[in-house]
């Protein structure tokens, strides 16, 4: 529903088989089921500068959470698509709280960044997050692979949690800003977000 200047602008029902059928997952990301209805935590909500609402949430059975989805509406409240995401890591560490997810607008105006931040474990207090990046396309709604950031392959860097993301050139990129499991290496990862 959407109100403006004191008066119901629009007013709209979406059925779930309609969320089924508008479900878009990154390419290489099999086995993520659509919103079924169920116990959902409802996250951020993001406006465009075109007016689309994007809503985002993620599934929770008595405490353990699961897929991660957006629901992507234009700017008549009609469902463009959901985006799903499944969890990488899925200790009882990790499902047992929210997952930290952020979606933004990008300085474009034609895409969406996702970040999702992965809880590998927790270390003397400090969660051990690192970040998987993907884009949506705002006009066609279809979304890239996930891009992954700070674990890799003979290497763990987590982002520091007061400040894990910091914008730059005008929010065209990113900057990741963490360490090492210790805090003995410092990390830092530029990420372009947009041409």
């Amino acid at each position: 529903m959407k109100v403006a200047n004191g008066a119901m602008e629009y007013i709209t029902s979406t059925p779930i088989e309609e969320f089924e059928a508008k479900l878009q997952l990154p390419p290489s990301m099999k086995k993520v089921a659509s919103y079924d209805g169920k116990k959902f935590d409802v996250g951020l909500i993001t406006i465009t500068s075109v007016g689309d609402v994007i809503i985002s949430g993620q599934e929770n059975n008595n405490g353990q959470r699961g897929n991660i989805n957006l629901f992507h509406f234009d700017s008549q409240g009609k469902l463009k698509a959901q985006y799903g995401y499944r969890l990488e890591e899925t200790s009882k560490e990790a499902t047992s709280q929210p997952t930290i997810h952020v979606e933004f607008e990008n300085a474009d105006h034609k895409s969406l960044t996702w970040i999702i931040y992965e809880q590998k474990g927790v270390e003397e207090s400090k969660l051990l997050l690192y970040p998987r990046v993907a884009k949506i396309d705002l006009a066609s709604a279809k979304i890239s692979d996930f891009q992954q950031y700070g674990l890799g392959k003979g290497s763990a860097y987590y982002v520091d949690n007061d400040r894990p993301i910091i914008l730059i050139d005008g929010d065209k990129k990113a900057v990741f800003f963490g360490a090492d499991k210790k805090d003995k290496e410092l990390w830092f990862s530029r990420v372009k977000l947009v041409d």
